[in-house]
């Protein structure tokens, strides 16, 4: 895999602009993805940055009858100011329940941590989710629920997603 993006913006009434070009490139080793890229970034008249990245994807199974899959994905970065940032993590699902979870820890060029978590629960009547992050200066937890839900004469409906049509079909005398 290999792409390449420019784009460049200007703003209305001045002569200033900003730039933005990033190329990268990927391939497969044994099981593990790498992926490597660059970044560069123009904001006005002087200032600018650019980075360079590496990205590892390691999948793995485990479990009884390996019915856990997921993957390590560990990422390093260096700016234009030779700071480097780093994150680790693994996401993964159960292969035989609607189960998903990821645990990810990142550390920033002046070296603080930051961690996050999360999970998810598909069902027949809503998609459930929680997550929950720590930084230096931040703590959060959120939880959400989303779904739809038809009222109708007969009663209601729940369903973990919907289209833009749905139709209720009534048959009284079906056994």
């Amino acid at each position: 895999n290999l792409y390449l993006t420019l784009s460049q913006d200007r703003y209305y009434g001045t002569s200033e602009k900003s730039t933005s070009a990033s190329a990268g490139y990927g391939t497969q080793i044994g099981k593990a993805s790498v992926t490597f890229s660059y970044t560069y970034n123009k904001n006005g008249r002087d200032s600018y940055d650019n980075q360079i990245g590496v990205g590892v994807s390691l999948p793995i199974s485990w479990g009884e009858r390996g019915k856990n899959n997921g993957s390590f994905n560990y990422n390093l970065s260096r700016n234009k100011s030779n700071q480097y940032n780093q994150s680790l993590g693994y996401s993964g699902s159960q292969a035989d329940s609607s189960l998903s979870y990821s645990a990810n820890i990142q550390r920033d060029h002046n070296g603080d941590l930051s961690e996050s978590a999360s999970l998810g629960y598909n069902t027949n009547f809503a998609n459930l989710s929680t997550s929950a992050s720590h930084s230096r200066y931040t703590d959060q937890i959120s939880a959400g629920m989303s779904g739809g839900v038809v009222l109708y004469k007969g009663g209601v409906i729940l369903a973990p997603q919907m289209g833009d049509t749905i139709a209720i079909v009534e048959t009284p005398s079906a056994s």
